[in-house]
């Protein structure tokens, strides 16, 4: 199973933020399209961790296990190519509106024939 794709976000007030741009599994933890996941501090042992390319790539999740930084599969990145922004603090799933129930959806009958009018 793929890791979730990425995508730096910004720095706030939480720390480090980066997008689900791909959903995708690691470690256990499903993450969707959409997710926030909030980063900061050194990370420890045993921690997830962001990783981020020295160069090209794309930022994704990994682990922390003694020194060694591990990917989403478990494989082994290498310190030259991977650093760390630092351990997962938190995923946030930002606020989706409800969709209105057909009751409560407004109505637009402007131009309607009457036979659909409500």
């Amino acid at each position: 199973m793929n890791g979730p794709m990425l995508q730096w976000s910004g720095r706030d007030s939480r720390g480090t933020v980066f997008r689900v741009v791909r959903e995708g599994c690691v470690r256990g933890r499903w993450l969707s399209v959409g997710a926030l996941v909030i980063c900061r501090g050194a990370a420890r042992s045993g921690d997830d961790v962001v990783l981020v390319a020295r160069g090209i790539g794309r930022p994704r999740l990994g682990w922390q296990e003694g020194t060694a930084l591990l990917g989403s599969s478990g494989e082994r990145c290498h310190p030259a190519r991977w650093s760390s922004a630092g351990r997962v603090v938190a995923v946030e799933y930002p606020e989706v509106s409800p969709m209105p129930l057909d009751d409560e959806a407004p109505a637009n009958t402007a131009g309607q024939l009457a036979l659909f009018a409500a």
